[in-house]
């Protein structure tokens, strides 16, 4: 996949009303002299700001560039460690995207479920990015959760029918 240029303005994504923490520990919080922007307001040639767009987009060529090294690697003890040696990078780049915002966050969570082979490690990722999500997310409705149907009888009938057929032919 080919990466796009950085973008030219950038939107912090930070909410105020509960501290963030990720992988257990709290996400390091600007010094209390610099002012924190609002939501709103674009970051136009802020350094550090740049330099996390630069470490952003490394990062992900990177993950995608490990994604089709797992492909090769045969080692199952390598693919589906607890602790691979890639999981602390992973998470940095996680902290990076969402500090970038949710169109990065999106971005990082869509490359790690097609790169990273550790379930440990994409179970991490999906429960902090839940709680990035949840935040950004307005939040569901009474009126469309009503959409929402559940299973129909109908449809339950036909678990036992495959079953049997399986059975039949041997699997």
């Amino acid at each position: 996949l080919r990466h796009l240029p950085p973008p030219t303005s950038l939107v912090l994504c930070q909410s105020t009303s509960q501290p963030v923490t990720y992988f257990g520990q709290p996400a390091p919080q600007p010094p209390m002299n610099v002012p924190i922007p609002s939501p709103s307001a674009s970051v136009v040639g802020d350094p550090r700001m740049a330099k996390l767009v630069h470490a952003h987009r490394v990062g992900m060529i990177a993950m995608e560039t490990m994604g089709s090294r797992n492909l090769d690697d045969n080692r199952s003890y390598a693919k589906f460690s607890q602790n691979p040696a890639y999981a602390e990078d992973v998470r940095w780049l996680f902290t990076v995207a969402t500090r970038l915002g949710g169109v990065f966050t999106q971005s990082f969570c869509e490359v790690a479920a097609r790169s990273v082979a550790s379930p440990f490690v994409l179970f991490s990722l999906a429960v902090e990015s839940a709680k990035v999500f949840h935040w950004q997310m307005p939040s569901i409705s009474y009126h469309s959760q009503a959409v929402i149907h559940p299973v129909r009888p109908q449809l339950t009938t036909g678990a036992p029918n495959v079953r049997t057929m399986l059975l039949q032919n041997g699997f």
